[in-house]
C-alpha cells in the first residue's frame, strides 16, 4: 500500500492518483487532486470524484461513505485512467463498508468492478450478491450500493458507457441486472487486466500502448456483454446489433465503409440492417459518421497531437478535408484545427 499522503505519476495518456489515509488527517481536512476530493468525519471519511474525468460534462460526481470499524477510512485510493479507460483502486488492511450516501446523476454510466482480495458482499438496486477473490460484477453508476467488506480487500473499478462500448443500452442493462458476470475467457481476460492494468508499471508506456491496453479491455467488457446477448437472445436481435456495431468500429478505416458493406458482411438485408438500427435512434450511416468524428476528435486531442489533421482523417475513413470540417463543426460546434488549438 501506499505509504504518503498523496502521490501523482504521469506520463503522456496515464494519470495516477494515491491517496493514503494510513497517517489520518484532522477531520476537516480534504485531500484533492485531479477531482478526488476526501472528507474525514468522526464515524468515516466521504470520498467522491474517485473517477475524474478530462470531459467536464462527463464528470463522475459520486459521494461515498467509507467506514473502518465505525470510525475514519484508514486505507488507500488509486485513481488512474489508460487511454479512455477511467479507473480506481480501493484497499485497505481491515474490515471497512463502503455505502453510497449521494446518488450519481450520470445516467448511463455502469461500473465493472473486481474484487482482487478479500471476501465481501454486495447489496444494490438489482440485487445482493457475496463477493470472493476474482468475483467480477456490473452494476449502475447512479444507483445505491453497499459494500461490506469482512476482512482487509483490494477492489478495483472500471466506467463503462453502452456509447462507449458501442452495444445497445438495454444489453448493458441487462448485464447489470445479473450483477455477477458469468466465467468466460472474456471475464478471465478483463480479470488479468484489472490485477495489473492500473500498476504504476504501465508508467514507462507510449501513449500508443496505453491507449491499446485501454482499449483491450473495452473490447473484454464489450465481449461480455455480447455474450450476455447471445446467452438470453440466441444469435439475433440485440446480440446481432452488438457483432455489427464491433465490426463496424473495426473497420472505421475503410473509406468504403457504409451500410451496403456493413449488410454483405453480415449476410443481412439492407431492410434488415435499418431494422436493427432502428431501435438506436440513429441510422448505421450516422453511427458509421458519429464514431469516425469521435476518434478523430480523440486523436487530435490526445492520442496523436502532432500528426496533420488530413493523416489522423484519413486514418478513420475520411479523405476530403472540407466535408471533415464541415461534418465535425456541425457535430461539434467547432472545426477540428479550432479544437486543436483551444484544447492546447
Amino acid at each position: 500500500m501506499v505509504t504518503g499522503a498523496v502521490s501523482i505519476m504521469k506520463s503522456t495518456d496515464i494519470r495516477v492518483l494515491r491517496w493514503s489515509a494510513h497517517h489520518a488527517a484532522a477531520p476537516r481536512d480534504r485531500a484533492r487532486h485531479m477531482g478526488i476530493t476526501v472528507r474525514h468525519l468522526q464515524d468515516g471519511s466521504i470520498v467522491s470524484g474517485y473517477l475524474p474525468s478530462t470531459d467536464p460534462a462527463t464528470q463522475f460526481d459520486d459521494q461515498v461513505l467509507m467506514s473502518c470499524r465505525g470510525g475514519q477510512f484508514t486505507g488507500d485510493f488509486s485513481a488512474w485512467r489508460t487511454g479512455r479507460l477511467l479507473g480506481c483502486d480501493v484497499a485497505n488492511d481491515a474490515a471497512c463498508t463502503a455505502k453510497r450516501i449521494a446518488p450519481h446523476d450520470g445516467r448511463g454510466i455502469y461500473i465493472v468492478g473486481a474484487l482482487l482480495e478479500g471476501e465481501a458482499t454486495y447489496a444494490g438496486s438489482t440485487g445482493s450478491t457475496t463477493l470472493t477473490p476474482s468475483s467480477l460484477i456490473v452494476y449502475p453508476a447512479q444507483e445505491p450500493f453497499l459494500f461490506s467488506y469482512t476482512a482487509a480487500f483490494h477492489y478495483t473499478l472500471i466506467a463503462v458507457t453502452a456509447k462507449e462500448l458501442r452495444v445497445p443500452d438495454s444489453s448493458l442493462a441487462r448485464l447489470a441486472q445479473q450483477i455477477q458476470v458469468e466465467a468466460s475467457p472474456f471475464s478471465a481476460a478483463l480479470m488479468a487486466f484489472m490485477r495489473t492494468g492500473n500498476s504504476s508499471a504501465v508508467a514507462p508506456l507510449s501513449a500508443h500502448d496505453l491507449a491499446y491496453a485501454g482499449e483491450y479491455a473495452t473490447q473484454m467488457v464489450r465481449r461480455i456483454v455480447a455474450r450476455s446477448d447471445e446467452n438470453h437472445f440466441g444469435r439475433s436481435g440485440d446480440a446481432r446489433l452488438a457483432q455489427i456495431l464491433a465490426w463496424i468500429e473495426q473497420n472505421l478505416s475503410d473509406i468504403r465503409l457504409g451500410p451496403e458493406r456493413v449488410a454483405a458482411a453480415h449476410h443481412v438485408s439492407l431492410r434488415q440492417l435499418h431494422r436493427l438500427f432502428a431501435g438506436t435512434g440513429t441510422t448505421c450511416s450516422q453511427h458509421i459518421l458519429r464514431r469516425r468524428l469521435e476518434r478523430i476528435r480523440e486523436d487530435i486531442l490526445l492520442y496523436d497531437t502532432d500528426s496533420s489533421l488530413t493523416t489522423i482523417a484519413v486514418r478513420w475513413g475520411i479523405d476530403d478535408p472540407s466535408y471533415l470540417s464541415k461534418v465535425f463543426r456541425k457535430h461539434f460546434g467547432t472545426s477540428p484545427r479550432e479544437a486543436r488549438r483551444r484544447f492546447t
